[in-house]
């Protein structure tokens, strides 16, 4: 598979909290379902860099342009199996293909990284990222509730 030469990764850090929140802040529908409010506050994007798993986070940079954010965790000590946290595209990105193109971009990672299938979890409520999700390949493995809510976790086998 061909890697998108004009996506580009740049690690997450204190100093990219305010473009992250402006990501994030852009999908106020998505906010709400996963966090039970429109608007996120700085604090709420610190206390994702501060997670339990060791996760890798990027802002997702595609033109030049800062379009969204991706994180993922190599292995969840759950299941030993790598997950993808989060695909989160600006408002004024999607619906151009923008989404798709970073999230092939994570799977030609994960194929040179020796990844045979990835997880994630996407809530039931979720309409939007569910059809996405399916539309890449993803299969429901199960439903489970997670922080009160029910998700789906969702697999794909990478070969």
């Amino acid at each position: 598979m061909k890697i998108d030469r004009m996506i580009t990764w740049e690690p997450c850090s204190n100093n990219t909290i305010l473009a992250e929140l402006e990501i994030m802040n852009s999908n106020p529908d998505f906010n709400l379902l996963s966090e039970g409010k429109e608007q996120l506050s700085e604090q709420d994007i610190l206390n994702e860099h501060k997670a339990t798993f060791a996760k890798e986070r990027y802002l997702v940079q595609y033109e030049s342009q800062t379009v969204g954010i991706l994180d993922f965790i190599m292995l969840n000590p759950k299941d030993q199996t790598p997950w993808l946290g989060l695909l989160a595209i600006h408002q004024q990105h999607q619906q151009q293909g923008v989404g798709v193109k970073v999230y092939l971009h994570y799977e030609s990672l994960m194929k040179q990284r020796d990844i045979t299938k990835v997880r994630l979890g996407c809530l039931k409520d979720n309409r939007k990222g569910f059809k996405f999700w399916s539309k890449m390949g993803f299969s429901t493995i199960k439903e489970i509730e997670y922080n009160g809510k029910p998700l789906y976790v969702m697999e794909k086998n990478l070969t």
